[in-house]
């Protein structure tokens, strides 16, 4: 919306303490004597305020919309402003590029069958389930403050200290993709059916 001389005109009154008159014409000299600046100079540079400057268009050939005729259009002035930084800061709201948010696929497991390791980064809990056993608990626990907000947790934090059933036969890392896929089968039956279904496993994508 666009703005006349007259607040203007009595914000000077009032924060200068000047008659409304002399306030006006003091709007009115500035004005024209940016006019004046600029028409003569073609720059002018008022700091904090912005600058004033001219630029020359070149000829260029245009045409005419009702008959299609080519015209000439001559060279001429033209008057552009730039607005101080501070001014565009407080004006021009910054678009804010939205984070693409990461969706975890899972992949499903059938009855003791081996997860596809070399794809498998993360683990996502699911929520509102509770294991039954002791080692369920302590897994779940050892798990937790590595998850986010959405329940996810990459792979590579969690496998320090990770409280595995240990089978001699089996290195560390080995004992916890044991674990965790017999957790994140859904299936209720062979080993440790009580603690079945508690996390998934999969990627981020």
């Amino acid at each position: 919306m666009a703005t006349t001389k007259t607040p203007h005109t009595f914000s000077i009154h009032i924060k200068l303490d000047l008659p409304k008159k002399q306030a006006s014409r003091l709007i009115d000299s500035l004005l024209e004597n940016t006019k004046k600046t600029v028409a003569s100079d073609g720059d002018l540079l008022i700091s904090g305020s912005g600058e004033f400057c001219l630029k020359y268009k070149k000829t260029k050939v245009g045409g005419k919309p009702k008959t299609g005729e080519d015209s000439i259009l001559d060279s001429e002035r033209a008057e552009t402003s730039k607005g101080p930084s501070v001014l565009r800061k407080k004006v021009v709201k910054k678009k804010r590029k939205k984070k693409k948010e990461k969706r975890f696929e899972s992949v499903k497991l059938g009855h003791m069958q081996q997860a596809p390791w070399s794809k498998i980064t993360h683990l996502k809990l699911k929520r509102g389930i509770s294991p039954d056993t002791g080692v369920g608990h302590r897994i779940l626990d050892h798990i937790s403050p590595h998850a986010d907000s959405t329940g996810i947790a990459e792979l590579i934090a969690i496998q320090p200290g990770f409280p595995a059933r240990l089978q001699k036969n089996l290195s560390p890392l080995e004992n916890m993709r044991r674990d965790l896929r017999h957790m994140a089968n859904e299936r209720d039956s062979g080993y440790s059916s009580q603690d079945k279904g508690l996390i998934e496993l999969g990627w981020l994508v």
